[in-house]
């Protein structure tokens, strides 16, 4: 018996039918750990890759869609519950996977293996439907990232490359993340097609309802990004202190040489507080993104490249400002 064992364990390919009975968990943070050989083979087998959800498996290989396990256990603000019959999320960045703070230092790393998976299997297309309202005017924008289970170039105006294999959760969470800096933002994620059951009253649902419903035709996840209405501090308004006042400090610009060094390291990518802390998610938010996009497999001719620019804009729609007392 203890020969076979050996003997299986020892031979690459009967080694990896074994490893593929794990369960992703294990498979990424255990079995790896057992030996340089195990982790050699993990990290260049294509059908452990594929159940990482690191590599993307072919439609027509895949009897019905899985979503990551890994991923919606740990994000329930973006990704929908196994068993959950709604499919959408009334989206939210703040996790209670750890309470550890060198936890969350390794977690929110830009390195971290989470932000290479691929959101499920095969891989998903993104949708993104954005309500703007500068000046009072409304402004429709409809955006599209395409599904390739082969490496593709997707060029936009001539400045941003992507080398796409569908939506990984480094893109769908920069997204989300970029788009609350400096405004009060609300943000639905729609899987397989669901609608959400209902928009705030503020919201011109005849006007949205048509965008969003041909984002649902042409993607697997869509995602809507709205103004609130509320004037209360968003969830990661991203300010600067300056004296009594706060101005707020846009991305665009490097944001470390703003910020008091030790506060900027001892607040960490914390956004999993249970007491809240504005201040300290500010910097995380800002230190999350102080190199935005650089695992999108992106090459931009700029040296600062918004997440939306590495989209596709498929339909925009403008409403002039009617003049009335109900304002923002």
């Amino acid at each position: 018996m203890a020969e076979i064992q050996r003997l299986v364990l020892s031979t690459p390919e009967l080694l990896e039918y074994v490893l593929l009975y794990l369960d992703a968990q294990s498979l990424l943070t255990s079995a790896e750990r057992v030996c340089r050989s195990w982790t050699r083979l993990i990290q260049t087998s294509p059908r452990l890759q594929q159940a990482l959800f690191f590599k993307p498996i072919p439609p027509e290989q895949c009897r019905e869609k899985l979503l990551n396990p890994l991923l919606a256990r740990h994000f329930t603000g973006l990704l929908p519950a196994s068993m959950d019959p709604s499919g959408v999320r009334d989206c939210n960045l703040r996790h209670a996977w750890s309470k550890q703070s060198d936890g969350r230092q390794k977690f929110f790393r830009r390195e971290a293996s989470w932000r290479r998976m691929l959101v499920q299997q095969p891989p998903a297309s993104l949708a993104y439907v954005k309500v703007s309202r500068p000046r009072g005017d409304l402004i429709y924008k409809r955006y599209y990232l395409p599904c390739n289970v082969s490496p593709t170039t997707h060029l936009i105006n001539d400045q941003v490359r992507m080398d796409l294999i569908g939506l990984r959760m480094n893109m769908l969470y920069d997204l989300v993340l970029e788009s609350c800096f400096g405004s009060l933002r609300r943000h639905w994620i729609c899987w397989e097609g669901h609608m959400p059951l209902e928009f705030p009253g503020y919201i011109l649902t005849e006007q949205l309802t048509p965008f969003v419903e041909r984002a649902l035709q042409e993607a697997d996840v869509v995602v809507i990004d709205h103004w609130r209405r509320s004037r209360a501090m968003s969830r990661f308004p991203c300010y600067q202190y300056a004296g009594e006042a706060d101005r707020p400090v846009s991305p665009h610009a490097d944001p470390t040489p703003h910020l008091p060094f030790e506060p900027l390291n001892s607040a960490g990518p914390d956004i999993s507080r249970n007491d809240f802390d504005p201040r300290s998610n500010r910097l995380s938010a800002l230190r999350a993104l102080q190199h935005p996009y650089q695992d999108w497999g992106v090459n931009s001719n700029s040296t600062w490249v918004s997440g939306l620019a590495c989209l596709e804009l498929r339909e925009e729609k403008l409403i002039p400002r009617v003049d009335s007392d109900d304002e923002e």
